[in-house]
């Protein structure tokens, strides 16, 4: 008799990971402005004569902000001229003069200045000569960095990038590693401003306000994304000598993304997928994550988070096989308005 020892079975069953985990930079103004900006729609009168204050506002402001923006909207229903003032801590900078009978609000003071960093008081008053019904209606301020050269000014150049993600992939993935950034601030502009930075292949989101332009308050003033590098360097300039452009904050975050489809993580793999994700917005807008997968027809959604402006979610079980992936809505480079700041994925891959 003889015995035939049969090899062992082989062990086929792999198991493969993407994990992607990044510090939250969402609101570190990585330019050290530290702006602050208000747009006050509460409309404040007064029937008397003499000086009175109709606004006051305290703030502060970080290191790098060197210049402030104040807009001034009012009425006169009186029968006497009023005067209109602007105060910094204390000291008047502007003034002007709305003639008796103003019945609609008018624009009456629109002051560019000089801004020291620290903390600052802003007030509005009125003065008129005898007793007269006069309105504040509407206070724009916005404190921040003042960009007004036709040649590049550089607002942001940083080093030491890697250290704000960890990435550890085992398996065939498909995705892409960015930087994402966006700047924030206020245009008195005629002409088309100019944002440029070293990073390559970079995409505008769907916040683009570049072109010529005059805000009241804050606004977004740009949104992008390129390839991750480590020492991202983002410049500005107005587009003609006499624009004004004041830089309330620039903000700067490593992210997952892709030109195109899919927006997220591509599964490589045959085999079974489970994910834990941790998906946020950048500007307050609603998204959600998804399973999806692509078919003869174009890509399908195979199931979704409810939408939300922070989600974290379990991504169900789901049997996946190369075109499998992880579609995070609205974080396409050309999108732009979510980020994710975890991604846990692993696959049981045969």
């Amino acid at each position: 008799m003889s015995v035939r020892l049969a090899p062992l079975a082989v062990e086929t069953t792999k198991i493969r990971y993407f994990h992607f985990d990044v510090a939250d930079r969402r609101n570190v103004d990585r330019a050290n402005i530290g702006g602050w900006s208000t747009l006050d729609t509460t409309e404040v009168c007064y029937d008397t004569a003499g000086e009175v204050t109709h606004k006051s506002y305290d703030f502060s402001v970080g290191s790098n902000t060197n210049a402030v923006r104040v807009k001034v909207y009012g009425k006169n229903t009186s029968s006497v001229a009023v005067e209109f003032r602007v105060y910094i801590d204390n000291s008047l900078v502007a003034s002007a003069t709305l003639p008796a009978g103003t019945t609609t609000v008018t624009l009456v003071i629109d002051h560019i200045g000089s801004l020291a960093p620290g903390s600052r008081n802003i007030q509005v008053r009125t003065y008129a000569g005898a007793l007269g019904t006069r309105c504040v209606s509407k206070v724009g301020i916005v404190a921040g960095r003042r960009v007004d050269s036709t040649t590049p000014v550089t607002l942001v150049s940083l080093t030491g990038l890697y250290t704000e993600y960890t990435l550890a992939v085992n398996g065939n993935f498909g995705y892409k590693l960015g930087v994402r950034y966006w700047i924030k601030g206020n245009r008195k502009t005629t002409a088309t401003a100019t944002v440029t930075s070293n990073l390559s292949n970079e995409v505008e989101g769907y916040h683009r306000n570049l072109e010529a332009g005059d805000d009241d308050g804050e606004i977004w003033l740009v949104l992008r994304t390129g390839d991750f590098r480590p020492d991202p360097a983002i410049s500005m300039a107005v587009g003609t000598s006499g624009d004004v452009i004041i830089v309330t904050g620039v903000y700067v975050q490593v992210t997952v993304s892709r030109n195109i489809s899919p927006s997220g993580v591509r599964i490589n793999e045959h085999g079974s997928s489970i994910a834990f994700v941790k998906y946020t917005t950048i500007d307050g807008s609603s998204s959600r994550v998804c399973w999806a997968g692509e078919t003869r027809n174009g890509s399908q959604l195979l199931w979704c988070t409810d939408y939300g402006t922070n989600i974290q979610a379990i991504l169900p079980y789901l049997p996946a096989r190369p075109g499998t992936w992880i579609h995070f809505g609205n974080n396409e480079d050309s999108i732009a308005r979510f980020t994710p700041l975890l991604i846990d994925l692993v696959v049981i891959a045969q």
